[in-house]
């Protein structure tokens, strides 16, 4: 409310300038830039569990390797999610099993309504870099034993900090020039 009062605008407002698919080429541009990963499309690869549901590789940009690959679970489905949002395991990195990283992203974003796309309040584009921070912690690491990889016995701090430090780029101006849009 403060903020509404202080600058005379809500949140509500904000959303037309977060079109969830323009969030996710910024987003996915961070990765690159930041990590040398380049996320792909990989819809139809693999079963999903709702026709909303995405799936993506994350592949080496010099040889098209595939590194790590994730789902995401954008929208809202109350009679069938809880609310929130949140990284989980699906597949942990396992030199032994020769296991690359799968990772859940779920979030509850508002979807696309008629010829509406989906719409993220400001507060939606940095839960999804927060939990993008998770995934990636998963995703990226380089341990080779499943019990020490990605968020697997890392203390709870520790888990927040790549969450955290990808929230941070929300309000790096370049990058939210990136992905802003209306």
């Amino acid at each position: 409310r403060r903020r509404e009062a202080l600058y005379s605008y809500s949140d509500e407002e904000l959303r037309q300038y977060f079109p969830l698919d323009s969030v996710l080429k910024g987003l996915f541009g961070v990765i690159e830039r930041l990590f040398d990963a380049r996320v792909v499309a990989a819809d139809g690869e693999v079963d999903v569990w709702h026709p909303d549901v995405r799936f993506f590789r994350l592949e080496d940009p010099r040889t098209g390797e595939t590194r790590a690959s994730f789902f995401l679970d954008s929208f809202a489905r109350p009679e069938e999610k809880r609310g929130g949002a949140w990284m989980d395991v699906c597949v942990g990195r396992s030199a032994v099993l020769d296991r690359k990283p799968v990772a859940y992203l779920t979030c509850n974003g508002s979807p696309p309504v008629g010829d509406t796309p989906s719409l993220l309040s400001f507060r939606d584009v940095e839960t999804l870099f927060h939990e993008m921070g998770h995934g990636l912690q998963h995703m990226l690491t380089t341990v080779p034993y499943a019990d020490a990889a990605g968020i697997n016995n890392v203390e709870w701090d520790a888990v927040e900090l790549p969450s955290q430090f990808m929230e941070n780029w929300c309000y790096h101006k370049p990058t939210l020039d990136s992905f802003a849009r209306h």
